[in-house]
Order: structure tokens, then sequence, then C-alpha cells
């Protein structure tokens, strides 16, 4: 259950960075 948990959080971090990366790019 906890590497269940750790792998979520990874994913949701993640996809968090890749969008913020989106957004940074679509900014410029």
């Amino acid at each position: 259950m906890l590497s269940n948990a750790m792998l979520s959080n990874a994913k949701l971090s993640n996809a968090r960075l890749s969008n913020a990366s989106q957004c940074s790019i679509y900014k410029k």
C-alpha cells in the first residue's frame, strides 16, 4: 500500500511538473 501511494504521488507530481512546463512554454 505504501508503494502504491508513493507511485500515485509520483504520477501526480510528474503531471504537475509537465503541466507547469507546458504553461511556461505557452506563455512564451
